[in-house]
């Protein structure tokens, strides 16, 4: 996993490690000039914070695998749910990096005290969705106030996949607020029977979708499903569908 994150951001040369069949460049050589966002900082592993500084004080990066290094000018932006300062108290994230990337903070407030955002990004998942497969739907009041009650633990990402989800379970309208799911701590104390059932039932309707939007390709179903082909198969043959 360390190889090819630091082949990610860094680059490498052909043969740094087993299936480096090429030279290639990594995300700072490309953004060199630009900006470079990274998702999720809180989560780079402690080694990995360390080349980062590197990289971000000396303003060089060195490919896997070489021996020179290659100067780039980057702005990073960087990102995460977690609170920086508190690993850095707790030893799981440097404070040197901390400090060196906290150059200007912007404090985002979880979605449940920003509800009135809801329909926006809903609006702007939908829109993305129906360019991405060729079919604009539309999504009627009550499941927006369905969506407009819901926590949203997993801030952005989770309404995004949850709108995804109803995307995909719906025809030309998206019209039934029974369809979204519980948040995990709620869904807990549910009947584990009836709740297998109708996930059983909603991936096979977003497997059939899938593979209608697909015109029976199942290559393009497992793409639109975002999971290997392998993984389609196996779902078809699990799901009688096959």
């Amino acid at each position: 996993m360390a190889p090819l994150l630091e082949s990610e951001l860094f680059g490498h040369k052909k043969g740094a490690f087993t299936g480096a069949e090429q030279d290639r460049e990594g995300l700072f050589k490309r953004a060199d000039g630009g900006t470079l966002f990274l998702d999720e900082i809180g989560d780079l592993p402690l080694p990995m914070q360390v080349k980062l500084l590197r990289v971000l004080e000396t303003g060089e990066v060195r490919p896997l695998g070489s021996n020179e290094t290659e100067v780039v000018s980057v702005r990073v932006v960087a990102a995460t749910h977690q609170m920086l300062a508190k690993k850095v108290q707790l030893g799981e994230f440097r404070e040197d990096l901390f400090y060196r990337l906290n150059g200007g903070e912007v404090s985002l407030p979880p979605l449940a005290e920003r509800l009135e955002d809801v329909p926006l990004l809903v609006a702007h998942f939908m829109n993305q969705l129906g360019t991405q497969y060729g079919q604009q739907k539309a999504i009627t009041e009550p499941v927006m106030g369905a969506l407009l009650k819901r926590p949203w633990p997993g801030q952005v990402r989770e309404l995004r996949n949850e709108v995804a989800r109803l995307w995909f379970l719906s025809d030309a309208v998206i019209n039934q607020p029974d369809l979204i799911r519980k948040p995990m701590a709620q869904a807990e104390g549910s009947n584990e029977t009836t709740s297998s059932l109708l996930l059983i039932d909603a991936e096979r309707i977003a497997v059939e979708r899938a593979l209608a939007v697909a015109s029976g390709r199942r290559d393009q179903a497992a793409k639109l499903l975002g999971i290997s082909r392998s993984g389609l198969y196996t779902k078809l043959t699990r799901l009688g569908l096959d």
